[in-house]
This record gives structure tokens, C-alpha cells and sequence, in this order.
């Protein structure tokens, strides 16, 4: 019997049990496009291109109340409409390697993967993980899901130029879908392994075949 249940554990890669993940106190709206103030739609483009930060969930996908035509206007909700330049906060936006925040999420992937020690929720273990530390964002029943939610979180930045093999503590890895049905995520701990939804030395190559993307905590 066991010969058959690892292969579909394989097809079904890091798939997990929750279909939707809200989070950070995220609101529920509904119909993307619809106005969210005077002159102003709700948009999740302007938050999948990491434009504006996640505020609110619409239709099940992270958005941001934007000016009609030009998602780098960021709207207030009270009516007023799009908000001046000058009274916007751009305060947790620098890139800059965090590494106490790197640390905390390390030791909270390390402890929930120690703790679980199963096989194909690697999304989940991660989320509840990170979030920890950060307040939730993540939803989803993907890991490539997460890549542009990560992309969009004030709480980490993209890199591009980095040695996988040792990634400082509490750098996220999503692996994209490429064959495989959810891809992969984990938390690098910062001694050349990984933890998700159990710890293991850090991979460097996805079955999926699809490039992974690095984001690191700031």
C-alpha cells in the first residue's frame, strides 16, 4: 500500500488544505474594478506589480484602492479621494537584509517544521511560520502562489544575485509551478538548510523544473 501513496504525494507536491489565506486585517471587498473612493477603482495589478502594498482582499486576490488609470495613485477610503505624494508614508520600503527579522523567521520555520514533520504542505507550515512574525498576507493553496505576494509585502524585497546554497536566515525560496502541480516554498535557516513543512538541506533544483524566486526579509 505504501509503494502507491508516495507517487501521489509527489503529483500533489506542497498543495494545501486552505483555499483562501487572508491576512494583515485584510478586508474582504468585492469586484475588482469597482469604485473604492471618488476617482478611484480597486485594483490588484497595482499590488501583484508590487506597486502599492496589500490592503484589502477583492474577489480573492490582494488589491489596493488606486486613482482610475494610474495604480502609483494611492486612493484614501474616507471619501477624499487619490492621496497627495507628500502624505504618503514610504517608511519600511528600504532593501535592506533584516537580519534580526531574518532570525525570528528562521526559528519560528524552524520550530513549525520540527513540529509537523510531514510531507506536501510546505505552504502552509511557511504561512503560519511567517506570518508569525509578520501579521498575515499570504493566501492561496499554492506555493508559486505566494511569489508575488511576497513581491508586494512591505515586509521583504526581491533579490536577484545570491548563492543558494547558503541564503542568510529567514530568506524565502518560491519555487514556480513548471510541471508540477503547487511548486515548492521554504525559509532558508541560515546554515545551508531549509524548513517548510519539515527541514532538509536546501534545494537548489525543483522536479517542476520552474526557477524559484528569493525574497528576503527587511
Amino acid at each position: 500500500m505504501i509503494k502507491y501513496i508516495l507517487p501521489v504525494l509527489l503529483l500533489l507536491g506542497c498543495a494545501d488544505i486552505d483555499t483562501h489565506r487572508g491576512g494583515n486585517g485584510a478586508v474582504e471587498k468585492s469586484l475588482l474594478g469597482n469604485y473604492c473612493a471618488p476617482g478611484c477603482i480597486w485594483s490588484s495589478y497595482a499590488v501583484s506589480s508590487g506597486v502599492q502594498s496589500l490592503t484589502h482582499y477583492c474577489d480573492g486576490q490582494g488589491c489596493a484602492c488606486v486613482e482610475d488609470g494610474n495604480i502609483y495613485g494611492k486612493c484614501s477610503l474616507d471619501n477624499t479621494g487619490p492621496v497627495k505624494e507628500e502624505n504618503v508614508q514610504h517608511s519600511g520600503w528600504s532593501n535592506e537584509y533584516n537580519s534580526i527579522k531574518g532570525d525570528r523567521i528562521a526559528d519560528e520555520a524552524y520550530y513549525e517544521a520540527s513540529r509537523r514533520g510531514t510531507y506536501g504542505y510546505c505552504y502552509n507550515a511557511v504561512a503560519d511560520a511567517v506570518e508569525r512574525i509578520t501579521g498575515r498576507f499570504l493566501w492561496g493553496s499554492h506555493a508559486y502562489q505566494a511569489a508575488d505576494q511576497f513581491a508586494s509585502s512591505s515586509h521583504f524585497y526581491e533579490v536577484y544575485s545570491y548563492n543558494i546554497r547558503s541564503l542568510p536566515a529567514g530568506a524565502i525560496v518560491v519555487w514556480g509551478k513548471g510541471s508540477s502541480r503547487s511548486g515548492h516554498i521554504s525559509v532558508a535557516l541560515g546554515d545551508g538548510r531549509e524548513a517548510s513543512d519539515d527541514i532538509a538541506q536546501q534545494m537548489t533544483y525543483h522536479y517542476g523544473g520552474a526557477r524559484e524566486r528569493v525574497f528576503y526579509p527587511k
